[in-house]
């Protein structure tokens, strides 16, 4: 009811459909919101826009305050992709067509994500690629005789499209001129819940001939502008369990702290805090960014907690970074 008052306050001209009135057509004005974003920005998973737009303190700058955001907690910068390129390293010429590719798509104004130019390669970083690109490019390739060397043989690219399946994402296999005619084959080495690859119409890259090239980097570009529907069942994912937090920890903290941080929906970060010397209300006005970064805080919830912090007495002064 309050986001939904603040909306109308703000301009929205329709309320949420349980607070419609006489002439005003039903609509949330939160997931109206939502959803331009998730237009705009398909590289973002909707429950992060959510997170986001209900944590917002002024709609109008929402798309500047966004890009900063999430460039300022991206493990790569910007943050945010045009294109994930994924390919297996076991196979040269899947490495070449990658590097190409990614050149091309860059000459075309393209933030494009490829393992060998990021600063940050691991897991972590792979997974963040993925989940905040628009689109996946799966450059599907056979194991050059050495058997595990297949695309569909290498772990990690089975891990990037089911991260590509999880977050929504358009995939788009490619593969080499030299290879169109083993699409089949290709895919029958490809497990059950990736077989739907099949069915979209792969672009065969032509690296030999620049005119064929730049007509595939231009089919490819379009496909990701305008995506087709989504040719596979989303898989669900269950987010990793927080630790639970000991019975010590429990009961150091006051009830008030508890409820305080459960209604601003930043409970997990509460044995971090306990950590740090916060124990009671009035510990909670000493908390600030350098706590705040030490106990893992986003920047979105840093902006939830400030917004709500007591503010009855001064934060403590930020730590000397010679100490830290």
């Amino acid at each position: 009811e309050k986001l939904c008052a603040e909306a109308v306050r703000s301009g929205a001209k329709r309320r949420c459909k349980k607070h419609t009135t006489q002439g005003l057509p039903a609509m949330d004005p939160i997931s109206s919101l939502v959803n331009q974003l998730q237009r705009k920005y398909p590289q973002l998973e909707r429950f992060k826009l959510l997170d986001y737009v209900l944590n917002m303190e002024n709609w109008e700058d929402i798309d500047a305050q966004l890009e900063k955001d999430v460039s300022a907690a991206a493990l790569n910068k910007p943050g945010l992709w045009d294109f994930f390129i994924s390919h297996t390293q076991r196979n040269d010429a899947a490495v070449a067509l990658a590097e190409k590719l990614y050149a091309s798509l860059k000459e075309r104004g393209k933030k494009v994500w490829l393992d060998v130019n990021m600063k940050r390669r691991d897991e972590a970083a792979m997974e963040e690629g993925v989940r905040n690109s628009g689109c996946v490019i799966a450059v599907i390739t056979d194991g050059d005789g050495v058997p595990g060397n297949a695309y569909f043989e290498r772990p990690f690219c089975l891990k990037e499209l089911r991260w590509g399946m999880e977050s929504r994402k358009y995939i788009q296999p490619v593969i080499r001129d030299a290879d169109k005619q083993r699409v089949g084959e290709f895919m029958g080495g490809a497990p059950d819940d990736l077989k739907f690859l099949g069915s979209v119409d792969f672009i065969d890259m032509n690296r030999g001939a620049i005119q064929y090239w730049n007509v595939g980097v231009d089919m490819i570009v379009e496909r990701a502008d305008n995506p087709p529907e989504l040719n596979y069942k989303v898989p669900s994912k269950s987010p990793p369990a927080a630790p639970a937090p000991s019975s010590s920890t429990v009961g150091d903290v006051d009830s008030e702290v508890m409820e305080f941080m459960r209604d601003l929906k930043l409970d997990k970060y509460v044995p971090a805090l306990v950590e740090q010397g916060v124990s009671t209300f009035d510990d909670l006005k000493s908390v600030d960014e350098d706590i705040m970064d030490d106990c893992g805080f986003t920047p979105i919830h840093k902006k939830a907690f400030l917004r709500k912090r007591p503010t009855s007495a001064m934060p403590r002064p930020s730590r000397n970074p010679q100490q830290h």
